[in-house]
């Protein structure tokens, strides 16, 4: 199976583990094994888009949609299913508001604001501490 296939496999693999997550007859077992497949499948969508960013000559746009990327794939949000289970914020907001339970996606994309400025500042950070060390000469 080439490679492209396999990505698309895993990151349908990790899609049905989301709604696996979201449903409301699930185990704990089965909870954690949904997590660890979109783990997986997040962890080789963000290695793709790594990879396919690498060569961008242009630093600040690479490493803007890293953490684009990075946000949306890893910032989870509770499921408001009376435990605390948490689903992928971009998966529960869409679905969510497609259903039109507006309450929690709307926390879902709280969530995604919160973790924009996170990477926002960590990318500012980074900046600041380049021109500093006057590393923005080597890249």
């Amino acid at each position: 199976m080439p490679f492209v296939e396999q990505v698309a496999v895993l990151t349908i693999a990790g899609i049905l583990a989301v709604l696996v997550i979201e449903s409301e007859v699930i185990d704990l077992d089965g909870y954690v094994i949904g997590w660890l497949v979109y783990g997986v499948s997040a962890l080789v969508v963000c290695w793709l888009g790594w990879r396919i960013s690498a060569g961008w000559r242009w630093r600040p746009l690479r490493t803007m949609v890293r953490m684009l990327l990075a946000v949306l794939l890893f910032t989870p949000v509770n499921i408001g299913t009376g435990v605390n289970w948490f689903a992928p914020a971009y998966l529960v907001g869409g679905y969510e508001a497609v259903l039109g339970n507006i309450d929690l996606a709307v926390d879902a994309m709280l969530n995604l604001s919160v973790g924009l400025a996170a990477g926002i500042g960590v990318l500012m950070l980074d900046a600041i501490v380049r021109k500093l060390l006057h590393l923005n000469e080597a890249n």
